[in-house]
């Protein structure tokens, strides 16, 4: 679901110290696991994945494959845990894209995210 941070100051506040997130809007997805695909560098466009608490810290995902021309990536399924989201931004055309975090029911609760 596409949220509006102003209404969200909690997730709002968290992408901001994680990212230095500056854009209106954020996807959220509440779920238990999370396919992961290597970080990709396509012409203008980048993808990166990190791991976030809700106070905004972050670090990289362990175990992340690595994308190898012309080898179709791996991917990798992670299991999300409370207090542990994952977070995909990076950029599109040579600008911030929409970040997409993805969260357990738990940390939906606790962040004041409405399903």
């Amino acid at each position: 679901m596409v949220i509006d941070l102003k209404t969200h100051p909690r997730l709002k506040d968290a992408l901001r110290e994680a990212i230095k997130y500056r854009k209106h809007k954020a996807f959220v997805t509440i779920a238990e696991t999370v396919e992961l695909h290597p970080s990709s560098w396509d012409g203008g466009s980048r993808t990166d994945t990190w791991l976030m608490t809700p106070w905004g810290d972050v670090a990289h995902v362990p175990n992340m494959p690595q994308s190898q021309w012309p080898k179709r990536p791996e991917s990798l399924v992670y299991t999300l845990q409370p207090g542990k989201m994952v977070l995909k931004s990076g950029t599109f055309r040579g600008k911030t894209a929409i970040a997409h975090v993805y969260m357990t029911a738990e940390d939906a609760v606790n962040m004041e995210v409405s399903t």
